[in-house]
């Protein structure tokens, strides 16, 4: 399924949740280098809340240590995804090699331990997809992220 991300993210903005707040916040779950091992339990893990109340709630029912994992603005995530997909139509575009993907995510606030990555892995090459949708009242926040190895 594709979405077009900034239409449904200007729409969040505008959203009065629950809560009253006009805020949301992407939390994930599991270091990005462990993504890989499971990517759909990765993605599973990888909401949008409205607050941390509901975050810790969630951590707590699915066996997650709440102050673990990055609980972030959705508005850095929407930052992270303008920086990176911002060139994709561009003529020369290439793909990210992967010290050039953690200097996005640096940039973009990413800087929570679960995002470090061995930047010495013989990855030629970087990209990763993000993707929002509903499950259960959750908003999911799936990151996806690829690597063209070296032989």
């Amino acid at each position: 399924v594709c979405i077009n991300k900034q239409k449904y993210l200007k729409n969040m903005k505008k959203t009065v949740w629950r809560n009253g707040s006009t805020q949301l916040y992407g939390h994930f779950a599991i270091p990005i280098k462990k993504a890989w091992d499971n990517v759909h339990h990765f993605c599973g893990t990888s909401i949008v809340f409205e607050n941390e109340e509901q975050k810790s709630q969630w951590c707590v029912r699915h066996g997650y240590d709440s102050t673990t994992g990055h609980f972030v603005k959705v508005e850095d995530i929407y930052n992270l995804g303008k920086i990176w997909y911002g060139k994709h139509l561009d003529t020369d575009w290439k793909k990210w090699t992967l010290p050039e993907a953690f200097q996005i995510f640096q940039k973009c606030g990413m800087t929570h331990p679960i995002w470090n990555y061995q930047l010495n892995i013989k990855a030629k090459n970087f990209d990763c997809v993000f993707s929002f949708f509903d499950i259960e009242n959750y908003k999911i926040l799936c990151l996806s992220m690829f690597m063209e190895f070296v032989n």
